[in-house]
């Protein structure tokens, strides 16, 4: 839904909702950073093609995942996306706070983004806070291994 200053109510979330709000505890207010590089490089973001839009709209802009994964990528720094929980090494490079965007259906689009918590499963692999069609609300889980990782961002 679109929302007047942006962000739902708090009681509602979606997947970029928690990723705001994360980002907003810590001192960057995606809203304002998002719509500011929309603005400085509208041609890198995908407003046209998706949404018919010829301008950036700070009320809606953030809460998009394409225009998430367009700004990370252009902001913050790329990492590693392959996930082994046999390698302590590897498992170290997924740091608490990093940015996961998945595709969750396979279809090979980007379609969800998601926090890593700082718990971790029992074999050490992070938790992700996520909100996607299943389970249908935020929560925290082990879905590292198990879904299509499109990118993994750490910022700044």
């Amino acid at each position: 839904n679109y929302y007047k200053e942006g962000d739902p109510p708090q009681e509602w979330a979606l997947n970029t909702d928690i990723i705001a709000r994360s980002f907003k505890a810590a001192g960057f207010d995606l809203r304002i950073l998002i719509n500011t590089d929309i603005k400085n490089n509208i041609a890198k973001y995908p407003l046209k093609a998706i949404w018919n839009q010829s301008s950036a709209d700070t009320d809606i802009d953030y809460r998009r995942i394409q225009n998430m994964e367009v700004f990370f990528k252009r902001n913050a720094d790329s990492l590693n996306i392959r996930i082994d929980p046999a390698n302590e090494e590897n498992l170290n490079t997924w740091v608490p706070g990093d940015v996961v965007l998945f595709d969750m259906d396979g279809d090979g689009y980007t379609d969800n983004i998601c926090i890593i918590s700082d718990s971790t499963a029992r074999n050490g692999t992070p938790k992700v806070i996520y909100n996607y069609i299943d389970p249908g609300y935020t929560t925290e889980a082990n879905i590292l291994s198990s879904k299509i990782i499109t990118g993994h961002y750490r910022y700044p």
